[in-house]
């Protein structure tokens, strides 16, 4: 499995890069935002309301596939992708790196871009920060979609001990069994492809920059965040659910873990004018 992988890599990295002409997320060139003394490494395509993606453990901005990302942009938005701290150009602040301080970057993230009220993506790790910021700062963002995370109630399944090793070694063909099962290999490749658009690509922060595996990967942030969210919500009451048309968005299921009254989309979310 591995070598097929490497494989494939190898030949995708010698074909021509079509996309590189296109324009779009293959691309766009790396910036750096400041909030205070704090830099956030960030890519931006498109125009129009603002959707900002929350990447998750060990993951880079170069983790999300650029055709993804182009689809979202064309449907009319601002996609705005960035590294979270202590990964590629994101400067690593002083103290314990927990979900909760990562939920807080986002917010200084948003507000160093002056972005109004963004819809908020998050994948994974990346679903927690995101879920954390909106229970933090309900006010600055829109829309939350959650993708593959845990609701912060203590009954989520962790990684096991294989994957984590694969978060934490910097190889991005390790991780790729545990994203992939082994009926999904064209889907595999088609997501290498996707990736390899960019010639500079790390999906995987390599352990010596990514100080972020090491606080996290056994679970203490998370732990910490899960105390945390149960402590708010148990002094939160439920906000008033927002009126919202059904043509607004694919699914009118609201989102109950937060005690709050996002809405939860389906994967259509972007191509339905939301």
């Amino acid at each position: 499995m591995r070598a097929a992988v490497v494989a494939l890599v190898g030949a995708l990295l010698l074909a021509p890069a079509a996309a590189q002409a296109a324009g779009g997320a293959a691309t766009a060139p790396t910036r750096t935002a400041r909030f205070g003394k704090q830099k956030f490494g960030y890519r931006s395509i498109g125009s129009g309301r603002p959707v900002v993606f929350v990447m998750g453990l060990s993951g880079t901005i170069d983790g999300w596939p650029p055709s993804f990302l182009d689809k979202i942009a064309a449907s009319g938005h601002r996609v705005l992708i960035f590294d979270n701290e202590g990964v590629g150009r994101s400067t690593l602040r002083p103290g314990a790196l927990t979900i909760r301080r990562m939920g807080q970057d986002t917010a200084r993230f948003i507000n160093a871009l002056r972005l109004r009220r963004p819809d908020v993506v998050g994948w994974s790790m990346g679903g927690m920060i995101a879920q954390s910021l909106a229970v933090e700062y309900p006010k600055r963002l829109r829309r939350l979609v959650l993708m593959a995370t845990a609701p912060g109630d203590g009954k989520a399944t962790l990684p096991d001990a294989a994957a984590l090793t694969a978060l934490s070694s910097g190889d991005a063909a390790a991780l790729l069994p545990d994203l992939f099962p082994p009926d999904q290999i064209e889907a595999r490749d088609r997501y290498i492809a996707d990736l390899l658009m960019r010639f500079d690509l790390k999906p995987i922060a390599p352990p010596a920059i990514a100080i972020q595996i090491r606080r996290v990967r056994d679970f203490e942030a998370i732990a910490q965040w899960k105390m945390w969210i149960a402590t708010r919500l148990a002094r939160k009451q439920t906000a008033p659910a927002r009126a919202t048309s059904r043509q607004s968005c694919c699914s009118a299921r609201q989102v109950r873990t937060l005690n709050m009254s996002f809405r939860c989309c389906c994967g259509r979310f972007y191509q339905t004018g939301c």
